[in-house]
């Protein structure tokens, strides 16, 4: 089946879909999220590795794939002057090991974790940690020189989806050791914060006084909560 549509309007139809807590709006919106695996499978790219490690390299390979993309159905999906920091950022920061080879994605290798004693250690690591040192990439600050040196535009570090407690834990410290120090940490959490702290049924609540939890409500606008 066949059907003109004008693209262009489409999108900015969808847009004004988009309004929450709205009925106001002519149809159901349309979400799409494009990840690196649909790049991959679009743009003929020479080096797979050379696109998860060079992250200027990594903007000029979306801008080609966006080119190609509003072609064919209106609109540019991948970020031109924005890093987004990959899913599995946190778990590197925490020790956990990204591999990259070529023709895939990245995946993450867990820590050397095995038994309870290795989990202390790596909490006593953890919590040592210089939270907002750990959270900017290495050489961040040069790479962000250089592309407003070329571009003229201003690079900016963004976040990209959200990862919930039970899949950091097993990225980081593995399945099985994972699974169980989550339940724990939830639960224990649910307890020492009572009616109070759990909000509302669903979230995770950041009560704790450590630095990683006050960084995450400062990233969160200040709320206790994320769901």
């Amino acid at each position: 089946m066949t059907h003109d549509l004008d693209v262009r309007a489409f999108w900015e139809e969808n847009a004004r879909c988009m309004v929450p807590f709205s009925i106001d709006k002519p149809r159901v919106p349309l979400t799409i999220m494009l990840d690196a695996h649909f790049i991959l499978g679009v743009v003929a790219l020479p080096s797979t590795v050379r696109y998860f490690q060079d992250l200027v390299y990594r903007l000029e390979v979306n801008r080609a794939c966006n080119q190609r993309l509003e072609a064919a159905i209106g609109r540019r999906f991948y970020p031109e002057a924005t890093i987004h920091r990959f899913k599995g950022d946190f778990e590197i920061a925490m020790g956990a090991t990204r591999v990259i080879t070529e023709g895939n994605t990245p995946w993450i290798v867990p820590c050397d974790v095995d038994r309870i004693e290795d989990v202390k250690r790596w909490i006593d690591w953890a919590a040592k940690l210089d939270v907002r040192d750990a959270a900017i990439p290495d050489g961040w600050y040069e790479i962000k020189a250089r592309f407003e040196a070329s571009t003229g535009a201003q690079l900016q570090l963004a976040g990209f989806g959200n990862t919930g407690p039970a899949t950091l834990a097993c990225s980081i410290l593995g399945i099985l050791i994972g699974k169980y120090y989550t339940f724990y940490l939830i639960f224990n959490q649910a307890v020492e914060a009572g009616e109070e702290g759990l909000q509302e049924a669903g979230c995770f609540v950041f009560n704790a006084d450590d630095a990683w939890s006050s960084l995450w409500r400062e990233m969160a606008g200040n709320r206790r909560a994320c769901t």
